[in-house]
């Protein structure tokens, strides 16, 4: 386990350089590639909606998306977050 939050912190060091880089395509992957190690890592979804942003990919049609899941089940409140930093784009 302790291993496995360093790889994740290490990946999202890595993610985040991506994007300060100017790299958002590669940030979109690595952070969509930590969600599904962590699906409720609050800074890699935030790293998901500012490079879907950047890249162009942040339609209004997903953040209709983004809307409809937070809607449906979202115990932790993740999808309530991640529609509204979309809207705030």
């Amino acid at each position: 386990l302790e291993l496995r939050e360093e790889y994740l912190t290490t990946a999202l060091a890595e993610a985040n350089r991506s994007l300060r880089l100017g790299d958002a395509p590669l940030a979109l992957v690595q952070f969509r590639t930590i969600l599904e190690l962590l699906p409720n890592s609050v800074e890699a979804v935030r790293g998901v909606v500012e490079s879907e942003f950047r890249t162009g990919r942040l339609t209004p049609e997903r953040i209709k998306e983004y809307r409809t899941l937070q809607r449906g089940d979202d115990p932790t409140g993740l999808y309530a977050y991640q529609y509204g930093l979309a809207l705030s784009y």
